[in-house]
């Protein structure tokens, strides 16, 4: 009985409880909608403000160039006109000295103003906003700076006044309106004074709003909170646990890939639909199939290890498949769960294989490099032991070197290490050529449409020969002073890569022909050819043109074990 009695005391008690919250809920909500409406009409009366001052200054400004034009003119209409501004002025002035006033009469501002231009809701506002915030420095600031417009406003009445009088009196007397301008420049300046500290009386409505609203907002939050967070923490808990279950029971089924349970006795105990389309026999097979047949060594450790799990590798049929075994102790049986890693393991083979390629493409560029080395030091040994020109061997020395440098360059900014692009390759040549040899004025590339990568046991042979021939046709064309233009071709004919060599005079011996002792440069441009396992020819020229062609088959031969590589 005593248990019933508490039980009905509980009830009793959480019901005003209840009620309590629910009424505190309601008037909060109350307030805050009180609050914004207040808010919003107080906002939108400091727009209202801005609209008196903006009118008083317009009639003020209108005023001031009807007067003007009647001091320039003496014509009674402008006369008239100001007077008429100066009324409307005046009504606009009322309102506004009401609005400053330490008590305005709502009745005087409302008969004053023109209720079409402002809805009365908002001119109570306006009131409200005067009268609250009177004591702000905001809102004394704007009322300083008007009693100093209304004593410029007299000061400048006075003024006129004086001024009409002159010129009633002497209606032929120049009268300057620089007076009246100065003072209504003051006039503005403290226009926009009241009109900049509206706006920070607007921050202080928006200030103090945020501020209520913030603290309602907070009061009704915590109200709904205490209200509702008993009963929906248990139905988010029940929720909570049915979508767990939920989740759980269908997990193993949505798998995509393959989940089996199995006891200690090596029985299966389930099989997902996933494991079951991939391997239809595992049903029957069980622990034979080629899938499990790893997994009866590890029963061995099933009553060392608590929940304890390792990864395995499995290749079944080509696929890569990877099986965390997970022992389940309290079940004394194995979880297994597979995924797909084909894709991975092709990626890392070809990771390694690409590494295992990079590493011996570099070192058979540090080999490269090495012979390119004894290439540039027995070229300068054979020149030595020739008795060249020093100056001579040095600059022909350094434009071998260029030739040799720039496919290391271009190989070094290429995505792999076996060959190179012929595009960037011959401009790079071009270039070289322009700025090494004196005698050349401008080389032009031109590829006809060949865009195949340059096998880089190719391309290095290839820039000298290159090199050696524009030497020798410059040798040879010495005496003509004036420097020459270089046609450089690339293209492709039949198998054969033709590089081709012209230029805009036919007076050029054959390289390799029988004129005189052979030369190192002769020697060299042979050897050359022989290692790109190429022909020199020289089609048939004209009589304004010599062209040397070099004929020889793509190569994609790897490694470094020829002379000059």
């Amino acid at each position: 009985m005593r248990e019933a009695t508490t039980e009905h005391s509980d009830s009793i008690y959480k019901s005003h409880r209840h009620v309590l919250v629910v009424s505190l809920f309601i008037i909060a909500a109350s307030m805050l909608v009180v609050l914004t409406t207040f808010a919003v009409n107080m906002l939108t009366a400091t727009g209202d403000f801005n609209h008196l001052i903006v009118n008083w200054s317009q009639y003020n400004n209108k005023g001031n160039e009807e007067i003007v034009a009647f001091f320039e003119t003496n014509h009674p209409d402008f006369k008239q006109a100001y007077e008429q501004v100066v009324r409307e002025r005046t009504e606009t002035g009322n309102v506004l000295n009401e609005l400053m006033s330490n008590k305005p009469d709502a009745g005087l501002i409302f008969r004053e103003y023109n209720l079409e231009e402002i809805h009365p809701t908002e001119i109570t506002g306006l009131i409200r906003t005067f009268a609250f915030f009177a004591d702000e420095p905001e809102v004394r600031g704007l009322k300083k700076s008007w009693e100093t417009i209304q004593q410029l406003n007299a000061q400048k009445t006075q003024l006129i006044d004086s001024l009409l009088t002159i010129q009633l009196s002497s209606p032929e007397e120049e009268i300057s309106p620089q007076p009246i301008y100065s003072l209504n420049r003051q006039l503005n300046t403290h226009i926009y004074e009241i009109i900049e500290g509206n706006s920070h009386v607007l921050l202080l409505l928006k200030r103090y709003s945020l501020w209520f609203t913030v603290l309602l907002g907070i009061l009704i939050v915590l109200i709904g909170v205490i209200f509702t967070v008993r009963g929906v923490k248990q139905i988010t808990q029940l929720k909570t646990a049915l979508s767990e279950r939920d989740y759980l029971a269908m997990f193993p089924k949505l798998n995509r890939y393959p989940v089996i349970n199995v006891n200690t006795n090596g029985e299966l105990g389930y099989i997902n639909p996933a494991a079951d389309a991939l391997f239809p026999e595992l049903g029957y097979q069980g622990m034979e199939h080629p899938f499990l047949k790893e997994l009866k060594t590890e029963f061995s450790n099933l009553n060392k290890h608590t929940n304890h799990t390792i990864l395995k590798e499995i290749k079944i049929d080509g696929k890569y498949y990877q099986q965390v075994l997970t022992f389940i102790s309290k079940e004394k049986g194995i979880h297994l769960h597979a995924i797909d890693i084909t894709t991975i393991k092709e990626q890392q083979n070809e990771i390694s294989r690409s590494l295992e390629e990079k590493d011996a493409l570099l070192a058979e560029v540090h080999h490269r490099v090495k012979n390119n080395m004894a290439v540039i030091v027995g070229l300068l040994e054979l020149q030595e032991m020739l008795g060249d020109d020093p100056s001579t061997a040095l600059s022909e020395s350094k434009s071998r070197i260029k030739s040799m440098a720039i496919v290391h360059e271009l190989l070094y900014e290429s995505d792999h290490l076996s060959g190179i692009k012929t595009d960037q390759y011959l401009h790079k040549m071009a270039h070289h050529l322009q700025i090494s040899l004196s005698s050349i004025n401008k080389v032009e590339v031109m590829q006809h449409g060949f865009r195949d990568g340059l096998n880089i046991n190719q391309a290095v042979p290839l820039g000298l020969l290159i090199n050696e021939l524009a030497i020798f046709i410059c040798q040879q064309h010495q005496t003509d002073e004036n420097p020459f233009n270089v046609l450089l071709g690339l293209k492709k004919r039949d198998e054969l890569i033709c590089l081709r060599m012209s230029v805009p005079f036919p007076d050029i011996q054959n390289p390799l022909g029988s004129h005189g002792k052979p030369t190192l440069r002769t020697n060299l441009i042979k050897s050359l050819l022989e290692q790109i396992e190429g022909d020199l020819y020289l089609p048939e020229s004209n009589t304004e043109t010599f062209t040397v062609e070099i004929r020889f088959l793509p190569s994609n031969k790897k490694g470094a074990s020829n002379s000059y590589l």
